[in-house]
Protein backbone atom coordinates (compact mmCIF):
# COMPACT_ATOMS: atom_id res chain seq x y z
CA UNK A 1 0.00 0.00 0.00
CA UNK A 2 2.89 2.35 0.75
CA UNK A 3 4.21 1.78 -2.79
CA UNK A 4 0.88 2.93 -4.27
CA UNK A 5 0.94 6.17 -2.22
CA UNK A 6 4.50 6.84 -3.30
CA UNK A 7 3.59 6.29 -6.94
CA UNK A 8 0.67 8.73 -6.61
CA UNK A 9 2.99 11.40 -5.14
CA UNK A 10 5.42 10.93 -8.03
CA UNK A 11 2.57 11.06 -10.53
CA UNK A 12 1.14 14.20 -8.89
CA UNK A 13 4.57 15.86 -8.93
CA UNK A 14 4.95 15.11 -12.64
CA UNK A 15 1.48 16.51 -13.35
CA UNK A 16 2.44 19.72 -11.55
CA UNK A 17 5.70 20.03 -13.48
CA UNK A 18 4.04 19.40 -16.85
CA UNK A 19 1.17 21.77 -16.01
CA UNK A 20 3.59 24.59 -15.26
CA UNK A 21 5.21 24.15 -18.68
CA UNK A 22 2.18 25.40 -20.57
CA UNK A 23 2.93 29.03 -19.72
CA UNK A 24 5.89 30.09 -21.89
CA UNK A 25 8.21 27.47 -23.29
CA UNK A 26 11.22 29.23 -24.67
CA UNK A 27 11.55 32.06 -22.20
CA UNK A 28 15.01 32.23 -20.69
CA UNK A 29 15.23 32.58 -16.95
CA UNK A 30 18.09 33.88 -14.88
CA UNK A 31 19.93 30.84 -13.53
CA UNK A 32 22.93 30.40 -11.33
CA UNK A 33 26.00 28.95 -13.06
CA UNK A 34 25.73 25.81 -10.91
CA UNK A 35 22.24 25.07 -12.25
CA UNK A 36 21.69 22.93 -15.30
CA UNK A 37 19.34 20.56 -17.06
CA UNK A 38 19.22 16.79 -17.33
CA UNK A 39 17.73 14.81 -20.19
CA UNK A 40 14.46 13.27 -19.00
CA UNK A 41 14.68 9.48 -19.41
CA UNK A 42 12.31 8.26 -22.15
CA UNK A 43 11.25 5.33 -19.98
CA UNK A 44 9.66 7.90 -17.62
CA UNK A 45 8.40 10.56 -20.06
CA UNK A 46 8.36 9.67 -23.76
CA UNK A 47 8.98 12.55 -26.18
CA UNK A 48 7.56 11.81 -29.64
CA UNK A 49 7.26 13.70 -32.91
CA UNK A 50 3.86 13.60 -34.62
CA UNK A 51 3.83 12.04 -38.09
CA UNK A 52 2.12 14.66 -40.24
CA UNK A 53 1.30 14.45 -43.94
CA UNK A 54 3.14 17.03 -46.07
CA UNK A 55 4.58 18.86 -43.05
CA UNK A 56 7.20 21.39 -44.26
CA UNK A 57 9.41 21.25 -41.17
CA UNK A 58 11.16 18.40 -39.40
CA UNK A 59 12.12 18.22 -35.73
CA UNK A 60 15.66 16.91 -35.25
CA UNK A 61 17.88 16.27 -32.22
CA UNK A 62 14.98 16.56 -29.79
CA UNK A 63 15.45 16.21 -26.05
CA UNK A 64 13.08 16.74 -23.16
CA UNK A 65 14.98 18.43 -20.32
CA UNK A 66 14.31 19.17 -16.66
CA UNK A 67 16.24 21.57 -14.49
CA UNK A 68 18.27 19.95 -11.72
CA UNK A 69 16.07 21.73 -9.17
CA UNK A 70 12.97 20.16 -10.75
CA UNK A 71 11.29 23.52 -11.40
CA UNK A 72 11.68 23.95 -15.15
CA UNK A 73 10.92 21.74 -18.13
CA UNK A 74 12.40 22.58 -21.52
CA UNK A 75 12.68 21.13 -24.98
CA UNK A 76 15.90 21.20 -26.96
CA UNK A 77 15.39 20.80 -30.71
CA UNK A 78 16.42 21.70 -34.23
CA UNK A 79 13.78 22.60 -36.83
CA UNK A 80 14.67 21.99 -40.48
CA UNK A 81 12.79 23.46 -43.43
CA UNK A 82 12.25 20.37 -45.59
CA UNK A 83 10.05 22.15 -48.12
CA UNK A 84 11.05 23.80 -51.38
CA UNK A 85 9.86 27.24 -50.20
CA UNK A 86 11.19 29.81 -47.71
CA UNK A 87 9.23 29.96 -44.43
CA UNK A 88 8.25 33.32 -42.91
CA UNK A 89 6.16 32.26 -39.86
CA UNK A 90 5.75 29.02 -37.96
CA UNK A 91 3.91 27.70 -34.94
CA UNK A 92 5.20 24.50 -33.37
CA UNK A 93 3.34 23.06 -30.39
CA UNK A 94 3.86 20.53 -27.64
CA UNK A 95 1.00 18.61 -26.00
CA UNK A 96 1.28 16.23 -23.05
CA UNK A 97 -0.85 13.28 -22.01
CA UNK A 98 -1.88 15.44 -19.02
CA UNK A 99 -3.61 17.80 -21.50
CA UNK A 100 -1.06 20.56 -20.93
CA UNK A 101 1.26 22.31 -23.32
CA UNK A 102 1.03 24.97 -25.98
CA UNK A 103 3.13 26.85 -28.51
CA UNK A 104 6.88 26.48 -28.37
CA UNK A 105 8.20 30.00 -27.90
CA UNK A 106 11.75 30.81 -28.87
CA UNK A 107 13.86 33.95 -28.96
CA UNK A 108 14.34 33.26 -32.68
CA UNK A 109 10.59 32.99 -33.31
CA UNK A 110 8.77 36.19 -32.34
CA UNK A 111 5.00 36.13 -32.85
CA UNK A 112 5.57 33.25 -35.22
CA UNK A 113 8.12 35.18 -37.31
CA UNK A 114 11.39 33.33 -37.87
CA UNK A 115 14.51 35.43 -37.10
CA UNK A 116 12.93 38.57 -38.62
CA UNK A 117 13.89 36.94 -41.92
CA UNK A 118 13.14 33.71 -43.77
CA UNK A 119 13.96 30.09 -42.99
CA UNK A 120 15.24 28.95 -46.37
CA UNK A 121 14.83 25.40 -47.75
CA UNK A 122 17.28 23.08 -45.97
CA UNK A 123 18.10 25.72 -43.36
CA UNK A 124 17.77 24.90 -39.66
CA UNK A 125 16.65 26.79 -36.59
CA UNK A 126 18.08 25.55 -33.28
CA UNK A 127 16.72 25.88 -29.79
CA UNK A 128 19.27 24.38 -27.43
CA UNK A 129 19.21 24.64 -23.64
CA UNK A 130 22.54 25.38 -22.07
CA UNK A 131 24.08 23.57 -19.16
CA UNK A 132 23.05 19.96 -19.67
CA UNK A 133 24.50 17.75 -16.95
CA UNK A 134 24.65 13.98 -16.58
CA UNK A 135 21.70 12.29 -14.89
CA UNK A 136 23.28 10.64 -11.86
CA UNK A 137 21.52 8.18 -9.55
CA UNK A 138 21.27 10.98 -6.97
CA UNK A 139 19.58 13.33 -9.47
CA UNK A 140 17.35 10.50 -10.73
CA UNK A 141 16.08 9.95 -7.17
CA UNK A 142 15.75 13.68 -6.45
CA UNK A 143 13.73 14.27 -9.65
CA UNK A 144 11.74 11.05 -9.13
CA UNK A 145 12.73 9.52 -12.46
CA UNK A 146 11.91 6.02 -11.27
CA UNK A 147 9.31 3.44 -12.12
CA UNK A 148 7.27 3.13 -15.27
CA UNK A 149 6.23 5.53 -18.02
CA UNK A 150 4.31 8.48 -16.56
CA UNK A 151 3.59 10.71 -19.55
CA UNK A 152 3.84 11.17 -23.29
CA UNK A 153 4.87 14.49 -24.83
CA UNK A 154 4.13 15.15 -28.52
CA UNK A 155 5.84 17.81 -30.66
CA UNK A 156 4.19 18.90 -33.90
CA UNK A 157 3.93 21.68 -36.47
CA UNK A 158 0.59 23.45 -36.17
CA UNK A 159 0.92 26.17 -38.80
CA UNK A 160 3.57 27.32 -41.27
CA UNK A 161 3.31 30.39 -43.50
CA UNK A 162 5.59 30.53 -46.51
CA UNK A 163 7.17 33.67 -47.97
CA UNK A 164 4.75 33.52 -50.92
CA UNK A 165 1.76 33.69 -48.52
CA UNK A 166 0.65 30.06 -48.86
CA UNK A 167 -0.01 28.18 -45.62
CA UNK A 168 0.45 24.69 -44.20
CA UNK A 169 -2.17 24.31 -41.47
CA UNK A 170 -2.65 21.26 -39.24
CA UNK A 171 -4.64 22.94 -36.49
CA UNK A 172 -7.28 20.18 -36.81
CA UNK A 173 -4.74 17.52 -35.76
CA UNK A 174 -3.43 19.73 -32.98
CA UNK A 175 -6.96 20.26 -31.61
CA UNK A 176 -7.77 16.54 -31.98
CA UNK A 177 -4.61 15.55 -30.10
CA UNK A 178 -5.31 17.97 -27.27
CA UNK A 179 -8.92 16.76 -27.10
CA UNK A 180 -7.74 13.15 -26.93
CA UNK A 181 -5.26 13.96 -24.15
CA UNK A 182 -8.02 15.80 -22.26
CA UNK A 183 -10.18 12.64 -22.39
CA UNK A 184 -7.24 10.49 -21.27
CA UNK A 185 -6.47 12.91 -18.44
CA UNK A 186 -10.13 13.03 -17.34
CA UNK A 187 -10.28 9.21 -17.42
CA UNK A 188 -7.13 8.97 -15.29
CA UNK A 189 -8.54 11.51 -12.84
CA UNK A 190 -11.85 9.64 -12.50
CA UNK A 191 -9.99 6.37 -11.90
CA UNK A 192 -7.92 8.07 -9.23
CA UNK A 193 -11.13 9.25 -7.54
CA UNK A 194 -12.74 5.77 -7.70
CA UNK A 195 -10.31 3.48 -5.83
CA UNK A 196 -12.61 0.46 -6.20
CA UNK A 197 -11.87 0.13 -9.92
Amino acid sequence: MREKGSAMRIFSSLILVLSVTSVVWGQRQERKPSDGYVVVPSENVLLVIAAQTAVPIRFENTKLLMSVDGRDLAVSYTLRNISQKPIRYLTAVMWTSFATGGSLADSQITSGMVNNSLLMPGQTLEHQSEGTVQLTDTLRDKLKFTGSLKAIVVLMAQRVTFADGTVYDDNATSRALLSYFERVSDNMESRKNCPDR
